[in-house]
């Protein structure tokens, strides 16, 4: 029910970017045309004033709950190594998504650097031994491995430490599987129309453990989760 609900307001979404005078109010989901400069999000309460609603965010998954997911995609990283999701099985795993020429400084741009402080937090915690970073490009057609490489050079990302960008080579079954909101388009030069914000973490069996949606998440509570996860037993 939930994918079918997140497909209608893509539907409507994609409908308002054509036509910037339609006007679209969701608390709920909220996607970003990437082709438009956009100020931070602000997502208005019931009340009247600014929230980030605990809505955007799922809980951690009891272990029972959680949705188990193929790992046998099939990506490229930064490097160019052959690598595929269950080969971060074992350890705690963070995933994201962004894209080399994405245009909209609020979205792919700070995702990446969010992600890489995110290492940077990692490394830090005395309780955290190992977790893998993934972020994953929505333009594989053009975001080699050498260009992702340089995107990370030219914005000072450290990639070490289990933090890999990730070229996937079968990114329409991956994104529908992980319930990725994205609208593709034909076009070489503009292949992203919108696109939403999302984390995922997956447990070390590689099951989803906990999600955020549409809201850039706080590097602090996703320390404090990726402990308990690390901490569960299987």
């Amino acid at each position: 029910m939930k994918r079918i609900y997140l497909s209608s307001i893509l539907i409507i979404l994609l409908t308002s970017c054509q036509n910037p005078e339609s006007k679209i109010s969701t608390k709920k989901e909220v996607l970003i045309c990437c082709s438009e400069e956009k100020p931070e999000m602000k997502i208005e309460s019931s009340s009247g004033g600014s929230s980030l609603s605990s809505s955007f965010s799922s809980p951690l998954y009891k272990k029972e709950n959680r949705q188990t997911i193929n790992l046998d995609y099939d990506f490229l990283n930064h490097n160019g190594d052959s690598v595929k999701l269950k080969d971060s099985l074992g350890v705690p795993t963070v995933i994201s998504f962004m894209y080399t020429r994405c245009t909209n400084p609020n979205m792919c741009e700070k995702v990446s650097k969010t992600m890489d402080d995110l290492r940077s937090k990692i490394k830090e915690s005395t309780e955290l031994k190992k977790v893998n970073l993934l972020l994953i490009s929505y333009d594989p057609g053009y975001d080699t491995p050498k260009v992702l490489k340089q995107y990370a050079s030219d914005k000072n990302f450290i990639l070490e430490n289990g933090f890999f960008m990730l070229r996937p080579t079968r990114k329409g079954e991956l994104f529908k599987e992980l319930g990725i909101n994205v609208s593709f388009t034909e076009e070489y030069d503009k292949p992203v129309t919108i696109h939403d914000i999302q984390l995922i973490l997956l447990d070390k069996k590689g099951a989803v453990a906990k999600t955020y949606n549409t809201i850039l998440w706080k590097n602090e509570e996703v320390v404090e989760t990726l402990k308990k996860i690390s901490a569960e037993n299987f």
